[in-house]
């Protein structure tokens, strides 16, 4: 999303970042810009940490010597209510790349980029895993309020406010080999027991959750057009030839699966982490 701006803004040495302090990237008590070796829970935790309140010079907001500033509103954002809340969003496999990076497993959409339906895949993608920092830098200086993300599954700002999303169709692939994915009853235990883990580890940063993008988009192109991941899809619905799938009934299936399995991360949050997190 960021990727085609990031090497005009950022210089070499990450100069605009220097004299941020360590509680800004959320990093050692001594460090000013240590990087940490990457694991998927320090990038996700780093990259939450960097929405914490930080130093002016490194948000771009101060005299004349910073790098960056930020934008005044233009008459039409200043014509919106004064709580309109502008944002950008991305999900996890178009964004972050390091698909094979800290121990992650492929999930469907990587089975599904290398099957030939598409060109490229999420091994690089905009490289957000790495370059966050700047991607958040650019956030900041955009002038956004807020910034909706997935987190995921399969890898396990406030300046700019985390929107985070638990899945966008990245379903470890594992799961789906074993019972078929979203197709299964058995699904709405794992995914409870995934965000659940999401909830009580970035809870205390996070105010809004979204448990999955597109419901509806996830079983009409996954499971009737067969034109997303999983590529389940039969004749005459599909839009492309699969080799498995059920367009009649599947749909209606996973959506059903979607429903009680949002019922039951929405039930596990108030009832475990409600009081406890920054959420609603």
């Amino acid at each position: 999303m960021f990727d085609c701006l990031r090497a005009e803004v950022m210089d070499d040495d990450n100069s605009a970042f220097k004299s941020c302090t360590s509680d800004c990237i959320g990093v050692g008590d001594d460090d000013e810009m240590s990087i940490v070796a990457p694991s998927s829970h320090v990038y996700l935790t780093v990259l939450l940490d960097t929405f914490k309140p930080c130093a002016s010079d490194c948000i771009g907001i101060g005299g004349e010597e910073d790098k960056f500033h930020l934008l005044e509103p233009n008459t039409i954002i200043a014509n919106f209510p004064s709580d309109f809340i502008f944002g950008a969003s991305s999900s996890a496999y178009q964004v972050e790349g390091a698909a094979f990076e800290d121990g992650r497993t492929p999930s469907i959409y990587d089975t599904f980029s290398h099957s030939g339906r598409i060109t490229g895949g999420g091994e690089v993608a905009c490289d957000e895993y790495h370059r966050y920092k700047e991607d958040v830098q650019l956030m900041v200086n955009t002038g956004l309020d807020a910034y909706r993300f997935s987190i995921s599954w399969s890898r396990l700002i406030p300046r700019i406010q985390p929107h985070v999303t638990l899945i966008h169709s990245d379903l470890p692939q594992v799961l789906e080999d074993e019972y078929e994915g979203f197709l299964s009853p058995r699904i709405i235990e794992d995914f409870t027991a995934y965000v659940d883990v999401c909830f009580r580890e970035f809870g205390d940063r996070v105010q809004h959750w979204t448990t999955f993008y597109e419901a509806n988009i996830f079983p009409l192109g996954g499971y009737d057009a067969g034109i997303t991941p999983p590529a389940r899809c039969s004749y005459p619905f599909g839009l492309v030839n699969c080799t498995i799938g059920n367009s009649t009934t599947e749909p209606y299936v996973v959506a059903h699966q979607i429903l009680l399995a949002h019922a039951s991360a929405a039930r596990i949050y108030k009832e475990k982490y409600q009081a406890l997190c920054v959420g609603d």
